[in-house]
């Protein structure tokens, strides 16, 4: 059986909750920007603790934990 570990595609990362590092506030990534490859692809992400909506690299995103629904 193949190895299920395979790095997710910034596109893939659409809609999950994930959190800014291990104490930051919680943000959704709500689209990509630019994805030229996966280093250089920007989300937008929206903040429900403040309101805003802020572009990360995907990179960021990718080591950020993860939060249930």
């Amino acid at each position: 059986m193949p190895a299920t570990n395979a790095i997710p595609r910034p596109m893939d990362l659409i809609g999950s909750i994930r959190r800014f590092g291990p104490t930051g506030p919680v943000y959704e990534v709500r689209g990509v920007v630019g994805e030229r490859n996966d280093e250089q692809a920007i989300l937008v992400v929206e903040v429900p603790e403040t309101g805003e909506t802020v572009e990360i690299p995907y990179s960021h995103a990718l080591f950020d934990p993860t939060e249930d629904a």
